[in-house]
C-alpha cells in the first residue's frame, strides 16, 4: 500500500464517505452507554452515603471514568 502522503484527495473522500453522515442510532448509543452508568452510579453514591461514606467513596472512582469517558 502506497504512504499516505502519495494518495490522492480522490482516495480519500472514497475512504471517508461512509463517515460522512451522521448515524443517530449510534448517537444515542453512545450517550446510553456513557450517561446512563453515570446517572446510576451517582444514585448509588446518594443513597450509600448515609450508609458509609466510604462506599460513596468508592463508587466514585467508577463514576468519575463514567464522566471522563463522556466528556
Amino acid at each position: 500500500m502506497p504512504e499516505p502522503r502519495e494518495l490522492g484527495a480522490s482516495f480519500w473522500r472514497e475512504t471517508l464517505a461512509p463517515y460522512s453522515e451522521p448515524r443517530h442510532w449510534r448517537s444515542v448509543a453512545e450517550m446510553a452507554t456513557s450517561i446512563l452508568p453515570y446517572v446510576v452510579l451517582v444514585a448509588l453514591m446518594y443513597w450509600t452515603v448515609d450508609v458509609s461514606l466510604a462506599l460513596a467513596l468508592l463508587l466514585a472512582l467508577p463514576a468519575w471514568g463514567c464522566a471522563r469517558t463522556s466528556v
